[in-house]
């Protein structure tokens, strides 16, 4: 194997916003200025880690040339996944080997562990509708529809409860109209913002907006003295489904909204 082209996608990879932007790009090609949205960073600044990305055959311009829009160059991350390939082998070898021990072990009464869910989608705190590309998740929060629907939109409050570690955000900006935009930056992963545009704001039971190429909807209803919420992520498709939940966006945004419940009730 050629090592130059190797050793170019492997240092384009070292920096955390392009591996960022090539994770935007698996969810589909994107302009400069999208790309530029979850960033705090200027036009030139992406535009220096596209070259790079473009450079080391990552990722590639597409057809249409009025947006100039950037997307994944499978054959160009084909050199990096087949070099890795030998290890991930391995690995997977060592895991089988290490599965077979331990049903082996428990089989003769040494261990009580639970079974594996047999189906990546079996949690008790969320739910995937995989016909309709949704993750939905219910609960249950203290106080009135109108309170929750500030904790959603008020910027001072999403920044004490939306990092799922807990951890308030440095940064939190929020545009509250159709059209406006949010950026939420977390202490851990400043490259790498929760970004996205309002679809529909109508308080103080519905929130809507668009986010890494899936539609994210917030219901707020009267129940008994509290609220009901219904929070749904809508992907584009069922590999997008799958790609959200293998990345830990369902875990994720159920940890959220237990802080943001929590948060309710303080």
């Amino acid at each position: 194997m050629d090592k130059a082209p190797l050793d170019s996608a492997f240092a384009a990879l070292a920096d955390p916003t392009r591996r960022a932007i090539l994770a935007r790009l698996s969810l589909g090609e994107a302009s400069v200025g999208d790309l530029m949205k979850p960033f705090a960073l200027t036009q030139p600044t992406i535009s220096k880690h596209l070259k790079v990305l473009e450079k080391a055959g990552l990722i590639e311009r597409g057809r249409d040339a009025q947006r100039r829009p950037r997307r994944l160059n499978p054959a160009g991350l084909k050199a990096a996944s087949d070099w890795l390939e030998p290890f991930r082998k391995e690995w997977e070898q060592r895991f089988d080997n290490l599965d077979r021990h331990l049903a082996a072990t428990t089989s003769r009464g040494r261990l009580n562990m639970p079974a594996a869910a047999a189906h990546p989608f079996a949690r008790t705190d969320f739910s995937v509708d995989e016909a309709a590309h949704t993750i939905r998740f219910v609960r249950s929060l203290p106080g009135t529809p109108e309170r929750a629907f500030a904790a959603w939109t008020d910027p001072r409050q999403v920044a004490l409860w939306w990092d799922p570690t807990g951890v308030p955000l440095p940064r939190c900006e929020i545009d509250l109209r159709v059209g406006g935009a949010f950026a939420f930056v977390s202490r851990d992963h400043p490259e790498m913002p929760f970004s996205g545009v309002y679809k529909e704001i109508s308080p103080p039971n519905r929130l809507m907006f668009d986010a890494f190429g899936a539609e994210g909807r917030v219901s707020l209803e009267p129940s008994g003295s509290g609220t009901e919420m219904i929070v749904e992520i809508v992907c584009a498709n069922e590999a997008h489904l799958k790609q959200f939940v293998a990345m830990g966006v369902a875990a994720g945004t159920s940890a959220t909204l237990d802080n943001l419940a929590a948060h309710l009730a303080a």
